[in-house]
């Protein structure tokens, strides 16, 4: 008997048999709390399944609502948290995310408001709202305290480490995967916990034991997690590809991959894939074996098309370029050189995108801890229905329906005045080329941090980085040269990811590092890996002149200059010219005392 027919046999003979339980179960009503038990049970059976058997999930959810049980307020408040899931993921995501906003407004126990903020946060990452999916996140961080069972915890765990991986905060992933890992997680959690810390591992360029992955990938095959072990498989062979040119270590690579191939295809994960596609093209690149890199680049570019600009992409249509500029045809090159640019610039868009998002929450999170909001006008108003007369209950109801609706009416405004203020605020402060903190921003965001760094006893390390002989680029490529220069520093920058790490753009291609709860000797470390990233951009593929960048530094810190801002950027700059008068792109700390600055 086919192996798919029998697991659809099951499914069915387990829904049926769930049924019948469930009807046995509402006919005997003699004992309510036993009821109660057995259905939130199966509940949280079906919370339990969504990721790997969605058609038996579907079936529980049906079986549920047909049934003639009166589903308590939790209960119903759990199914349609469940059901909004299901929405979500056919691909619905407007109305899942308006049915869970809803669904929160409504339903008051925390367990089920944790598990909307953490659905509502993957859904909004997905849809690129990456600063709601932030706001999720702090919900939950906020509330963290309250959680009283192990289940709802590791939601929030779960939550925290996949949502920190989309935004690619690789220290945050680790760290709440581990916290997973050593609470004694279901296997399926520990899958999921173990593929995003490898993966994080992955990008911080970690040396990982090849023994390790396999163990996580077998154990997720073992359990049927599929996805994720193929996921990790996939990602293992890109890291291994990436680090060699050896042919025969490629072409074991290549056997390792095809043999992964039929089930990478079963996930039916359009982005794994095509990642899986564009490695083909890269091994075959590799190897010298055109055509079939040819081929893959463009099975791997048509399978991603609906889910936006992606690393693979960008990679796969570098492939075409260099093979039609190889043949002479340069029409269909420059075709593809097109498309390449536009990914790029979505792609570094996005990632750019997430750290703004993720700065900017932070920034505003900051600024909380100094502020105290006054609730006694809203006390107030609640003094005056006290004081009202009884004698005139008709005149009371009334006039207090005519505060009621004058309150809501304040507030709306209110709040409305407060949103817009914010998002000019936010936009006055970001320079828009770069999306990083322009000088005002940087000047807001030391007024909030150096007064809280003080009171808490960190140290600020503050630097000045300027690209060397940057009037020449501007002079000799022209100012959209001058522009790439500028946006593809800062992002090269960005991609070392460290998040204690704030950038402003303070002049034309001077900026701003800003590391809070540091040291000189780890901005000293951080600068100089900036220094080395900048040093090694290569300009000939995409602005079609050979040049090189590099860039002097000026570093310090508050031990030197006090939790002053204007001493802080004299001391970096006065830092800065040391760099540039011995002989630039090198990093310079400036440590005499403050005292002898002119």
């Amino acid at each position: 008997m086919d192996k798919r027919f029998q697991t659809i046999c099951l499914n069915v003979l387990f829904a049926f048999l769930t049924f019948v339980t469930i009807q046995s179960i509402a006919q005997n009503t003699s004992d309510k709390k036993v009821v109660g038990n057995e259905i939130e049970k199966y509940l949280l059976e079906t919370e339990a399944i969504r990721t790997t058997d969605f058609d038996l999930f579907t079936n529980n959810l049906s079986t549920i609502t047909q049934s003639q049980i009166k589903l308590s307020v939790y209960q119903s408040c759990f199914l349609e948290y469940l059901n909004s899931y299901k929405i979500g993921y056919q691909g619905n995501f407007s109305e899942a995310k308006q049915k869970l906003n809803e669904l929160f407004s409504g339903c008051n126990d925390l367990k089920i408001k944790i598990r909307i903020q953490a659905l509502l946060a993957n859904l909004n990452i997905i849809s690129r709202n990456y600063a709601l999916a932030i706001e999720s996140l702090d919900y939950i961080e906020s509330n963290f305290d309250k959680i009283n069972d192990k289940t709802t915890r590791h939601i929030a765990y779960t939550v925290f480490f996949i949502t920190y991986s989309l935004l690619e905060q690789w220290e945050l992933t680790i760290k709440f995967s581990d916290l997973l890992i050593d609470d004694n997680p279901t296997e399926q959690l520990l899958c999921k916990a173990s593929v995003n810390k490898y993966t994080a591992l992955f990008h911080k360029g970690e040396k990982i034991d090849k023994d390790q992955i396999s163990r996580v990938i077998n154990h997720c095959r073992n359990i049927n997690e599929n996805l994720f072990a193929q996921a990790l498989n996939i990602k293992w062979l890109r890291y291994n590809v990436e680090h060699t040119d050896d042919f025969v270590k490629l072409k074991q690579f290549l056997e390792q991959l095809s043999e992964a191939d039929n089930e990478v295809n079963q996930t039916k994960y359009k982005n794994l894939i095509s990642l899986k596609n564009a490695l083909y093209a890269q091994i075959y690149d590799k190897m010298g074996m055109t055509k079939l890199a040819v081929d893959y680049a463009q099975l791997s570019i048509e399978q991603g098309k609906s889910i936006g600009s992606t690393e693979q992409e960008i990679f796969a249509l570098n492939v075409l370029v260099n093979h039609y500029q190889s043949i002479g045809d340069y029409q269909t090159a420059n075709q593809y050189l097109n498309q390449k640019y536009e990914a790029q610039h979505e792609f570094y868009s996005d990632k750019q995108a997430k750290q703004m998002a993720y700065q900017t929450i932070r920034h505003d999170n900051l600024a909380k801890n100094h502020r105290i909001q006054s609730l006694s006008q809203q006390n107030d108003l609640l003094k005056l229905k006290n004081e009202l007369s009884e004698k005139s209950r008709t005149n009371q109801i009334l006039i207090n329906s005519i505060m009621a609706v004058l309150l809501i009416i304040l507030l709306y405004i209110g709040y409305k005045i407060k949103r817009q203020q914010q998002q000019f605020k936010k936009l006055s402060e970001l320079d828009h080329m770069t999306y990083i903190f322009n000088r005002k921003g940087a000047k807001n965001y030391m007024e909030y941090l150096l007064p809280y760094s003080e009171k808490k006893g960190e140290t600020v390390a503050y630097g000045i980085f300027d690209l060397d002989h940057f009037k020449e680029v501007n002079d000799l490529y022209g100012h959209l040269i001058g522009d790439w220069v500028i946006k593809k520093s800062i992002s090269v920058c960005q991609s070392l990811t460290f998040e204690k790490v704030t950038f402003a753009r303070i002049g034309g291609e001077e900026f701003a590092i800003i590391i809070r709860d540091s040291s000189l000797e780890e901005i000293k470390e951080i600068a100089e890996k900036y220094r080395q990233a900048i040093s090694q951009i290569e300009t000939k593929e995409e602005t079609g002149h050979d040049f090189s960048i590099t860039a002097s530094f000026g570093v310090t810190t508050t031990e030197t200059a006090g939790y002053n801002y204007l001493n802080l950027m004299k001391v970096a700059d006065t830092a800065l010219y040391k760099a540039k008068n011995n002989g630039r792109n090198q990093v310079a700390i400036y440590q005499e005392p403050i005292d002898n600055l002119s």
